[in-house]
């Protein structure tokens, strides 16, 4: 299972501990262009061909599963673009509406619950 989230203009910077795949920002013909709210757009992507649903949630929308539902595409590879102000947010994929998974290509921190969550600072 792979995943990228991709803030859209912004490539975050290494974290100091370890080399890890970050999310990084597709290479747009022009300047992202910036929502009236200074938001911006941040693809998130996640290969799961044998998922039926999955699901984005995160400390942006409260954890709240189904608000973010990834579109799957006709390689297996689920998908959403969503507007975020700057800051730094933890999320996770949820797969069929069960398994909460972090990304492992990402930066992860812990979290109260005695797992992993992801980091995204959007900047």
């Amino acid at each position: 299972v792979k995943s990228v989230a991709k803030p859209a203009g912004k490539v975050p910077a290494k974290g100091p501990s370890k080399e890890v795949a970050k999310p990084v920002a597709k290479a747009p013909a022009k300047a992202p262009a910036k929502t009236p709210a200074s938001g911006v757009f941040v693809r998130f992507e996640r290969y799961s061909p044998k998922s039926s649903r999955v699901d984005l949630v995160g400390s942006f929308n409260g954890w709240d599963l189904g608000k973010y539902p990834l579109v799957r595409d006709e390689n297996g590879i689920w998908s959403i673009q969503i507007r975020l102000a700057p800051g730094t947010y933890e999320y996770k994929y949820v797969y069929d509406g069960h398994f909460y998974e972090p990304d492992p290509e990402q930066e992860q921190v812990a979290n109260a619950f005695g797992s992993a969550n992801n980091l995204l600072i959007v900047t």
